[in-house]
Formats: structure tokens, C-alpha cells, sequence
């Protein structure tokens, strides 16, 4: 039996249509704009249930950036807590 998939018909072939993107996007490192673009795109299609189908596009310009900022947020406190306390000068943390 073949696996299910939480797409439709209609999504998959969207998602598969966006491969080619997807890899050159992989390649010159700019995922987050790929993602940007076929997050609005998806949304256009497909907007969530229960949410009203006419935003504009200032709010989902403004619903990006916010998105972007808690990302870049994330990446330092990750980054920060990923790093030994070895790799640190111990003035760093003890010094007045």
C-alpha cells in the first residue's frame, strides 16, 4: 500500500513543480528567500482553514518579517547555547 500523504494531488504536483527552484535555491544558499516565495505562493493557493482568505499583501509582507526576526533570534540563543564554555575567554564571564 503506498504511504499517504498529508498533500493532495493538486499540492504535491505544486511542491514537485518547485524542485528545480528548490535545488538552486539549495546551491547558491538561499533557502530563506525559497521558502519566502513558496510560503506566499502555497498560502495563495491554499490558505489556512478558518483563517479569511483576503489578506493583503502588506500584512503577509509584515507576518514575513516578523517571521524572519524570531528566526534570526532563535539562530543567536542556538548558536550562543551551542558553543562550549571552553571555547570562551573565562574573562568573558567573571570579569567586574
Amino acid at each position: 500500500m503506498p504511504p499517504r500523504y498529508w498533500a493532495d494531488e493538486e499540492q504535491l504536483a505544486f511542491l514537485r513543480s518547485q524542485r528545480n527552484e528548490f535545488l538552486e535555491a539549495q546551491k547558491m544558499k538561499s533557502l530563506t528567500k525559497f521558502w519566502n516565495g513558496l510560503d506566499r505562493l502555497w498560502f495563495e493557493k491554499w490558505p489556512e482553514a478558518g483563517t479569511d482568505a483576503e489578506v493583503s499583501a502588506e500584512e503577509v509582507e509584515k507576518h514575513m518579517q516578523e517571521f524572519g526576526q524570531r528566526i534570526e533570534k532563535r539562530k543567536k540563543v542556538e548558536f550562543l547555547t551551542s558553543v562550549p564554555l571552553s571555547c570562551i575567554h573565562p574573562h568573558y564571564y567573571f570579569s567586574n
